[in-house]
Formats: C-alpha cells, structure tokens, sequence
C-alpha cells in the first residue's frame, strides 16, 4: 500500500466514510518490532503501554522468538530485551499484570531496572536516553486513563442493567420477565409460554409503549 493511499484512508473516516479492509488486523510481534526498529525515544516510551494493551487482549499474543526474528540487528535484539526487562518493572510498580506466559515471564525475574524505574537518572540504553519519569508518566497517561475508561464504561453498563432488571422487576413477574427475555432474544418457546405470552405480557408491553402513558407517569412524578 502506498504512503499516500495510506495517508487517504486515514483521513477519510474523519468525513464520515471508513474502509473496511479485510486482513488488516497488525500482527503484535511486527508492531512491537516495528517501535524497536524506529530508534525514535518517543517511540520507545510507549513500548511499554503497547505491550501492556496487547497482552490485556490476548496473553499468548507476544511471542520473543518470532519478536525477535523480525529485528536484524543484534542491538535491536538487545534492546527488544531490555525493553521487556522495563517493562516487567513498569507492570510489577503499577499492579499491571500480563507476564504469565512463559517466554516472557523471565524478563519479569530481571530487577536490574527495579531502581531505575523507581528514580530520575537517565539511562542509556544502545545509544538511547531513557528517561524512568518520562516512562512512568507515559504509561501513566496512556495505559492507565484507558483502564480507567474502560472500567467507567464498564460499571456504566451494569449499573443500567441493574435499573433495567429494578424496573422490570416492579412490573413483570419473574416468569414474565423469562418470557420477555426469551422474546428478545429469538429463543423458542412452548405453546403454552406463547398463549401466556400473548395473553398477559404483551398487553403490560403495549401499555409500556405507549407514548401517552410515558407522558403521565413522568408528569406525575416532576
């Protein structure tokens, strides 16, 4: 794919058109390589957030041999390591787990950055300056405010499921509310739940529905 066609799909959702390409999905191990590769200290920093998020989605995601393949160069090999070393030790200081898979479980026992991470001095890593506070307020700012949203977002859903089920707990028996389920759901039900069905809880549905009887109820509870 060309740069500029590229650069074309980037911009046309932001007019309300998406692409949908198929296998576009990136492989973790060429992304992770990819940042090694860019010797861009920006870059870098978020190495540890990347990881972070791709071993949240998937634990077997991050395979080293095949990281490693995919970098040419022996420093790049080198800092790929040191980079997962940071990493166990940026997870390890903020309760972030993800190095169960064994391949990558023996950079967390590596606590030669235990310190590093901990204070301000400037590592040089293969040419590189590495900065701990730089990393910590990265991953900080990246991965954490995402976990954060994420669990926000997830707290918002139960706790509107948990009204929904209040709800309709104060109207509908729980045999109703089985039926109810089992209607939206496209689930079979016997002739017998489908006479009941119609008889009784179509009829507290339809009520429901009606846009009148919406008006009342919230005229009367101002």
């Amino acid at each position: 794919m060309t740069d500029n066609r590229q650069k074309l799909l980037r911009q046309l959702p932001r007019f309300g058109y998406t692409l949908f390409e198929p296998d576009t999905r990136p492989d973790p191990n060429e992304v992770l390589a990819e940042m090694v590769k860019s010797h861009d200290a920006r870059i870098l920093e978020g190495f540890p957030v990347v990881l972070a998020n791709i071993l949240a989605q998937d634990k077997k995601a991050v395979d080293v041999t095949k990281l490693e393949k995919r970098l040419r160069l022996l420093d790049d090999r080198r800092l790929v390591r040191e980079l997962l070393a940071i990493s166990a030790q940026l997870f390890r200081l903020y309760n972030v787990p993800g190095f169960d898979d064994p391949s990558l479980n023996r950079f967390a026992t590596r606590n030669v950055y235990d310190e590093f991470i901990r204070q301000n001095s400037v590592l040089e890593i293969f040419g590189l300056s590495v900065h701990p506070e730089r990393l910590r307020n990265t991953f900080r700012n990246y991965y954490q405010r995402d976990l954060i949203e994420s669990r926000n977002k997830e707290r918002a859903f139960l706790h509107e499921q948990f009204q929904t089920e209040y709800y309709l707990s104060q109207l509908l028996s729980p045999k109703q509310k089985e039926l109810l389920m089992k209607k939206l759901h496209g689930e079979k039900m016997t002739k017998t739940e489908k006479e009941y069905f119609s008889r009784t809880v179509r009829k507290k549905l339809v009520a429901l529905a009606d846009p009148d009887l919406h008006r009342m109820a919230q005229k009367a509870l101002k």
